[in-house]
């Protein structure tokens, strides 16, 4: 089991350290952000391990009721935030990464209970665990998810995580698994501006509106079209532009680090 937690935090840290990127904390500036560094990820995804290590056992303590182990996990997210926030000062770094992690390490749990390791029967069990997940967003504005969606129609990461993360499985994951010569950070790079270019990214939406997220795909697949040489100048400048309209692309980076957790998984890295 600790490979596997191991490897889930080392993805957050992954994430993070990876540089230059749009928007977003890395090693090298706050992108768009006033309240968080890169420092403080590593303090968030440290204090999220003892309950990632928790949502691997509920997955094996309930490994034939996917629907209840949905429930049971929920109970340890709450527990897990308050852990996240009372480390980063009650910064808001990986709420998100959170829900997903929890998720995915969740269904790895039941389905490695059974013996079952192959990552198509993992996605199942999450799409079976979350199948009402989007019928909630139709509720009380409570949430930033619900507010996205009565705004604009958007599910966001509810909808990614109850379709089994298309993004990922039909994009992300199949870019990594492509041979070639990239360094890693170049990998990795591209893999998030892929995640980028099809992201309906709520946290675009909240910090700016749909024009906002219309430019974030544009941009992402102009840079992708680049040569490899072109790669990091036009990033750090459009980190710049980011900055200055505000807007930081969360929840693909969320997505990218659970490409990265997949990818050790399936040992693609």
């Amino acid at each position: 089991m600790n490979q596997y937690i191991d490897d889930a935090i080392k993805a957050l840290i992954y994430e993070v350290a990876l540089s230059p990127k749009p928007g977003l904390v890395d090693a090298y500036d706050n992108g768009a952000h006033t309240d968080m560094d890169f420092f403080t990820f590593l303090d968030s995804a440290f204090a999220l391990k003892p309950f990632f290590e928790q949502y691997y056992s509920a997955g094996q303590s309930c490994c034939d009721n996917p629907m209840q182990l949905f429930s049971n996990i929920r109970l340890i997210g709450i527990e897990a935030e308050k852990a996240m926030l009372e480390a980063t000062h009650n910064v808001n770094t990986h709420k998100g990464a959170n829900f997903s992690f929890g998720v995915v390490l969740a269904a790895m749990g039941a389905n490695h209970q059974k013996n079952t390791y192959d990552l198509p029967a993992i996605i199942n069990t999450i799409k079976e665990m979350t199948v009402q997940l989007t019928s909630e967003l139709g509720k009380d504005s409570v949430t930033h998810g619900q507010r996205m969606y009565q705004n604009y129609g958007i599910t966001g990461i509810r909808g990614e995580v109850a379709s089994g993360f298309p993004i990922i499985i039909n994009h992300a994951l199949e870019f990594m698994k492509e041979k070639n010569e990239l360094s890693l950070q170049t990998k990795l790079l591209k893999c998030l501006l892929i995640i980028m270019s099809k992201n309906d990214d709520t946290n675009i939406l909240s910090r700016g509106d749909m024009e906002a997220l219309a430019f974030t795909k544009q941009e992402a697949k102009r840079i992708l079209s680049l040569n490899q040489s072109q790669l990091i100048e036009q990033l750090t400048k459009l980190n710049q532009v980011f900055i200055e309209r505000n807007l930081s692309p969360g929840g693909s980076a969320d997505l990218l680090a659970l490409t990265i957790f997949f990818s050790f998984y399936l040992k693609l890295i």
